[in-house]
């Protein structure tokens, strides 16, 4: 069952977190990340979201600790970015509102956010505008904090990636955006970042 896929996945990840034999390299821990998320993947593109999303999180664990130990890798943070965006997804599918906004603050908080980290934690948060507008099981006061969350803090990755240089008038009009496209908050960046026309 996919409980049990769940569960072995976790087991097994848990034993090589803590086993003393296993090399406590910045490598081994991108490489373990890595492997990780391409489970996830697989997971995800057989439908078991749940687990695909378990396998994310265990994924961007390690990926952090190998980021953590050296951050001049680069590929880690490829990695990183790879693993969240996976994990993104799955929480997208099975409406985890919750999970959306904890990945997408994660990543924008994280010392080691670069400008593709910033942005496309801003297309995650916008994607999760529609999933809440359209989630009718949340009772309207609750939906409309939950928009007015993802529409700061989205906005809020945007002006990060902005300030530093990462983020121009182009990357405004991609189609993952045009949630956010009626907000002032957005709107306000916009004409900013389009030298106040």
């Amino acid at each position: 069952s996919t409980l049990d896929r769940s569960s072995a996945a976790s087991d097994v990840y848990k034993r090589q977190l803590h086993a003393t034999a296993f090399p406590q390299l910045p490598s081994s821990w991108v490489s373990l990340g890595s492997s990780l998320n391409n489970r996830s993947n697989f997971e995800r593109r057989r439908g078991t979201n749940a687990v695909a999303m378990a396998t994310s999180e265990q994924a961007i664990e390690a990926l952090d600790r190998g980021v953590s130990m050296d951050p001049t890798q680069s590929n880690a943070h490829r990695s990183l970015l790879l693993a969240r965006r996976s994990y993104h997804r799955s929480a997208l599918k099975l409406g985890r509102h919750q999970a959306i906004a904890a990945n997408a603050r994660a990543a924008t908080n994280s010392p080691h956010a670069d400008g593709a980290l910033l942005l496309s934690a801003a297309y995650w948060l916008s994607a999760g505008i529609d999933l809440a507008k359209a989630d009718a099981s949340i009772p309207t006061t609750e939906r409309d904090t939950l928009i007015d969350r993802y529409v700061t803090t989205s906005v809020a990755a945007l002006d990060k990636a902005y300030r530093i240089g990462e983020v121009n008038a182009g990357h405004l009009d991609h189609k993952l955006l045009d949630p956010l496209r009626d907000y002032p908050r957005f709107r306000t960046l916009a004409t900013e970042v389009r030298g106040g026309n």
